[in-house]
């Protein structure tokens, strides 16, 4: 809708993924005028917490600030990413998250919840920006609406930091190293 700052949380629904864990905070945010709106996309990987999910939601509608979208072909969620003001991440625990990247290689910024995934990731304040609470989140979104220019210097770095280490070449090559060990018994290139 015209006016509203998309925000995008792509994650399938289980609980360590915590898509809740922002969405009173910004809906809150909503209510005091803000333009902000969550939109949830990925697949209900665990039922329960999917229901879970879309019965919190149901309560947040008033507030129009929060929804669940389903899932997305990969050209639609990389054209939702790049419309987005911020990608959300608000993981309790995560490995190498792969819509972070996706987040970078399209330029769009990331707001993370910290924890050792997310931070091995996203630099603070560099590649992306990093909270703690669902308060954080919703003032570090806000200070992206307020400081375009603290936007584009997080996507240009974000995108450097997949040029660097995660470009599909990049990510090609470790792949082909992994399954170069495992047929060799883990023994390390050159051996």
């Amino acid at each position: 809708r015209a006016g509203e700052q998309l925000f995008l949380l792509p994650a399938g629904l289980r609980p360590v993924k915590d898509v809740l864990y922002a969405a009173a905070a910004v809906a809150a945010w909503r209510l005091r005028g803000g333009a902000a709106v969550l939109r949830i996309v990925g697949p209900p990987l665990d039922s329960a917490y999917a229901a879970t999910v879309e019965e919190a939601l149901a309560t947040l509608r008033p507030a129009r600030a929060a929804a669940w979208c389903g899932v997305l072909p990969q050209r639609e969620l990389h054209l939702a990413m790049r419309a987005a003001v911020a990608v959300l991440n608000t993981s309790e625990a995560e490995g190498m998250c792969n819509s972070i990247l996706e987040a970078f290689a399209v330029g769009t910024p990331v707001l993370a919840r910290r924890n050792a995934g997310n931070a091995s990731l996203v630099t603070h304040g560099e590649s992306g920006l990093l909270f703690t609470t669902p308060d954080a989140a919703v003032a570090l979104a806000q200070s992206l609406l307020d400081d375009r220019i603290l936007a584009g210097r997080l996507a240009h770095c974000a995108r450097g930091v997949v040029a660097r280490g995660h470009s599909e070449a990049a990510e090609r090559a470790a792949y082909a190293e992994v399954l170069r060990r495992a047929e060799l018994g883990g023994a390390p290139a050159g051996s």
